[in-house]
């Protein structure tokens, strides 16, 4: 699929998701009821560039303002955009209802697909200040910063692979290798 079908295919969706919205889950935050700058063009643009690897709201943003200006000619500001975006994020758990209730993503309860989930989240021995004091397990141990909570800790990472088997039960598996933080 080129990218402006792909463009076009996130637009529909979002528009046929907000077409089915309820009221009481969402409130329009304008109050023109026919703004320049649709929440659906918000949600399309933020859902297209993730969709291709972009990491960040700012790239998202200067991308679509560089690239997609002739598809999107009302852009606002990037507070603006920010803004809004912001303002819809009570809706992206009814979209991603709406998304996992589609055909295209169903699978079947004996699908064969491989189903996995990545996590890393930081095991803490102190945090903040202490983070440069502590001398506790040094050889797995080091200063790093959880960017979720907003703290440098000392400490090390956990990553998690889990796997979805379908009717067997879980086993865990030990990775030999330790990487430092």
């Amino acid at each position: 699929m080129d990218w402006q079908n792909q463009l076009i295919t996130v637009y529909l969706t979002t528009c046929n998701f907000f077409s089915q919205l309820s009221s009481k889950i969402f409130l329009k935050i304008s109050p023109n009821a026919n703004p320049l700058f649709t929440d659906e063009e918000v949600i399309t643009i933020y859902i297209f560039g993730i969709l291709n690897g972009l990491k960040n709201i700012k790239s998202i943003f200067d991308f679509t303002k560089n690239f997609l200006s002739e598809w999107f000619p009302q852009l606002p500001s990037y507070e603006g955009f920010l803004f809004r975006l912001n303002s819809l994020n009570s809706v992206f758990p009814e979209l991603t209802k709406f998304l996992l209730n589609a055909d295209k993503f169903k699978t079947t309860y004996y699908s064969a697909e491989n189903i996995t989930l990545v996590d890393s989240l930081p095991i803490m021995i102190t945090k903040n200040s202490r983070a440069y004091k502590c001398n506790t397990a040094n050889d797995i141990s080091s200063v790093g910063y959880c960017s979720s909570k907003k703290t440098y800790y000392y400490g090390m990472k956990l990553h998690l692979i889990a796997s979805f088997k379908n009717k067997k039960l879980p086993t865990p598996r030990l990775q030999k290798q330790v990487f430092m933080t």
